[in-house]
């Protein structure tokens, strides 16, 4: 395996989470855990970091 293909798979996976994870912790989750508990934010982080691996995980299984 080369060194400039795994760079590239890389490159590609993040390209694909920052623009989700930015867009979520910028407009989506402030409004999904104002007011909310510690239990239902922890909640929340937990599926934006769920979102965020299914992006790698496609990724993964497309890649050669």
């Amino acid at each position: 395996m080369l060194r400039s293909e795994v760079n590239g798979l890389l490159l590609r996976i993040a390209s694909q989470q920052k623009p989700v994870l930015y867009a979520a912790l910028e407009r989506e989750y402030p409004g999904k855990v104002v007011g909310r508990t510690a239990s239902e934010i922890s909640a929340a982080g937990r599926a934006l970091a769920d979102r965020i691996c299914d992006v790698m995980t496609r990724e993964m299984e497309s890649w050669h």
